[in-house]
């Protein structure tokens, strides 16, 4: 036969072949229903048989390949395997009841599998025990449609429990990627208390981790420990190296946002107790150097190796020990003291490792009451809680002090912003500007930037990947991509938005671009929405906001896109509204602005979506702040800036939010630059740039 010939039969054969075996699948389930030929009985959890056929169980599952094609083959009631005949049959007790054992049996013989977070669980255990594949594949891929903020911690144990370990990593890969907005959820908080140490480790090493503020993670790492305080405490030493410590004394302190959403006040003063020890690390560290440069030879080893300076801070802390908690170190050696509670032979010593299979349970700490530990972490005694981590196989105590200098500074992990970058804009005369200045919050201090390739008034930027910050320009018949590569040295050009757009807003969420509203081509006012996946490089469109809207703010928290304020025609907006990428539409804030505004702008710092200055419908510029919790559901005021402005550039960096440049009315644009602290809830001056400009983008690179 001519090769021609053979490759046109081939898809015919190759039919013919699925015809037959369906047939086949067919006939065996037609016996199955009928209970012909039936050699194995499946006994429930409560004691109801279920008939089926060896051929098929075994062909289908590991556990009976192995029951009964090795050793359980002889297993038949009332004879030996040797004068077994069609009519004998084997019983097999399983732990599953009736329904779920006869639901595995129209699986396997009628190939049919429906999975739904009702029947997941069980059904995943089910492949697991019975040795399913196919059934196993079918609940992860179910579980992976259903990772979301609600359900991925419990995803997460799920596939660590059962051991589908591309799902697992594939669960703290998306838990990595935005833990900073699971933060704010408190049942997700509260489940990641719940995760086993392998878990942890796993997520804090994860290369995609990215958080806003390394007090988060502290705080995330306290809630852990305290949890299940005997167990975890000798944990501590391994979890404190994969944070980046050296990053904590240049953040603001943990606020008392932040320390609030801790899951219990002992975990609220782990938290604070790292924070200050990292402080003291760092002064000891930068003591060490001042003297290593002025050729000093320190005492107490304060100027020496890694050694010395351990050696050197232990007996620091040993002695203030000593002298304000005298009476509590005559104490029984078999137990350690506490402000609030007791905690028995918790020792920490550098062999404590992380155990897989250890699913620590809250049960066995002793845990504070709520009156005595609050009181503690108002006033703390000596030695506090944490200080009783002792030395194992040494009387002495170490201190968290030590234990988080035997960690500094931590693991460097992936890009961090720690500059601000403002691009753009403006000049007095309405001149687009192509100038990017640098600031440095260390030294106070601007520098210039790599030169924009061209000039982008009102513009937007947003931060998405390794630390690839992406602008969108144009105007109202063209548009413009660019995107900063991570060493903050060119910038290079990418496809443009699908619609152009003047006095659109930008944003980055979930590591995509979203660009909504503006004006377009006939100055029309438009509500339609694109985003931009770097992934694929491409643009899809987005369902149109509810309210077409230009001049307005765009801001992500918690992997929701918030649209607000803004202009429609003549009228000035009040509204809100978010996108909601798993339902995939814009739905409006029942609770609006206090006041309108036009060319606002917004961020998100500490868990709140913040919206301030702009222009009010009687083109009066404001300094008005407004915040949103969204586990409140409210906006509350908030401490106005120093300076009314509007077109200004706002970004958060290192737990402060940034307000740069903007229009002061009057012909005169503001050169000024302030940071607000939400810790203080006061507004400070920086240095100003170079020259006012407005309608710039600000963005923390």
């Amino acid at each position: 036969m001519r090769p021609a010939l053979l490759d046109m039969c081939e898809p015919a054969a190759r039919q013919q072949q699925q015809q037959f075996l369906a047939a086949q699948c067919a006939s065996l389930a037609g016996l199955w229903r009928s209970q012909q030929l039936v050699d194995v009985q499946l006994q429930s959890a409560d004691g109801d048989l279920h008939g089926a056929h060896r051929v098929v169980l075994a062909s289908s599952s590991g556990f009976f390949r192995a029951l009964l094609c090795g050793a359980g083959q002889s297993m038949k009631e009332g004879s030996s395997s040797s004068n077994c005949s069609l009519q004998d049959s084997i019983v097999v007790q399983l732990p599953y009841s009736s329904q779920q054992l006869s639901s595995l049996l129209t699986i396997l013989y009628e190939h049919s599998i429906t999975v739904c977070a009702g029947n997941v669980a069980w059904l995943l255990d089910m492949a697991s025990y019975l040795e399913v594949a196919p059934l196993q594949e079918a609940c992860c891929e179910f579980l992976r449609s259903a990772l979301s903020p609600e359900a991925c911690v419990d995803v997460l144990l799920l596939a660590h429990h059962y051991h589908c370990s591309a799902l697992q990593s594939e669960g703290v890969q998306y838990i990595a990627q935005h833990l900073s907005s699971l933060l704010l959820l408190p049942e997700v908080r509260q489940g990641l208390t719940k995760l086993p140490p392998a878990l942890l480790l796993q997520l804090l090493s994860c290369e995609a981790l990215e958080v806003d503020q390394e007090a988060e993670l502290l705080c995330l790492v306290s809630d852990w420990v305290a949890a299940a305080a005997q167990d975890r405490l000798p944990l501590l030493h391994q979890l404190l190296p994969l944070l980046q410590l050296s990053l904590l004394p240049d953040e603001a302190p943990p606020s008392q946002q932040q320390l609030g959403a801790c899951t219990t006040p002992a975990a609220a003063q782990l938290a604070r107790q790292l924070h200050q020890a990292a402080v003291q690390c760092q002064q000891q560290h930068g003591l060490q150097q001042q003297q290593q440069q002025q050729g000093v030879q320190g005492g107490g080893g304060v100027a020496g190796n890694d050694d010395g300076r351990y050696l050197h801070l232990l007996q620091q802390q040993q002695r203030q020990q000593q002298a304000a908690g005298a009476s509590a170190s005559s104490s029984s050696s078999s137990s350690s003291i506490c402000a609030a509670g007791s905690l028995q032979d918790s020792s920490l010593h550098p062999g404590a490792g992380l155990d897989p299979n250890n699913h620590a349970s809250s049960s066995t700490f002793n845990t504070f009451s709520a009156a005595t530990a609050a009181a503690a972490v108002e006033q703390p005694c000596t030695p506090t809680w944490l200080d009783c981590i002792g030395s194992s196989g040494s009387s002495s105590s170490r201190g968290i002090g030590a234990v988080v200098l035997e960690a500094w500074p931590g693991r460097q992990r992936g890009y961090q912003p720690t500059r601000l970058l403002v691009a753009g804009g403006h000049d007095l005369s309405w001149r687009g500007l192509k100038a990017v200045e640098l600031y440095d919050p260390r030294s106070d201090s601007w520098s210039p930037g790599p030169t924009l390739p061209a000039a982008l008034p009102f513009a937007g930027a947003g931060l998405l990947g390794r630390g690839e910050l992406y602008v969108v320009g144009g105007g109202m018949y063209s548009s413009l991509l660019v995107k900063l590569d991570a060493a903050g040295e060119a910038w290079h050009s990418c496809e443009g938005p699908r619609t152009p757009r003047l006095h659109a807003a930008v944003a980055g969420a979930s590591g995509l671009l979203y660009v909504a509203g503006g004006r377009s081509q006939v100055n029309q006012v438009v509500a339609t929405a694109e985003v931009y996946d770097p992934a694929s490089c491409c643009w899809q469109s987005l369902p149109d906001m509810q309210q077409p809207r230009y001049a307005h703010a765009v801001a992500s928290l918690a992997g929701r896109v918030y649209a607000l304020g803004g202009q429609a025609s003549k009228a000035i907006h009040r509204s809100v509204e978010v996108f909601d990428a798993g339902r995939g539409a814009w739905e409006l804030l029942s609770q609006q602005l206090a006041s309108e505004r036009k060319y606002c702008a917004a961020a998100a710092l500490g868990g709140r979506l913040l919206v301030l200055g702009g222009m009010s419908e009687a083109r009066c510029r404001l300094a008005s702040v407004e915040g949103y919790d969204p586990r409140e559901g409210r906006w509350s005021p908030l401490t106005s800036m120093t300076h009314a402005r509007s077109s200004c550039g706002v970004a958060a960096l290192g737990g402060r939010l940034f307000a740069v440049g903007g229009n002061a009315g009057d012909q005169q644009l503001h050169a000024a630059v302030e940071a607000y602290d939400p810790a203080a809830g006061k507004w400070m001056p920086c240095s100003p740039l170079s020259c006012g400009r407005s309608g710039l983008l600000a963005a923390a690179v």
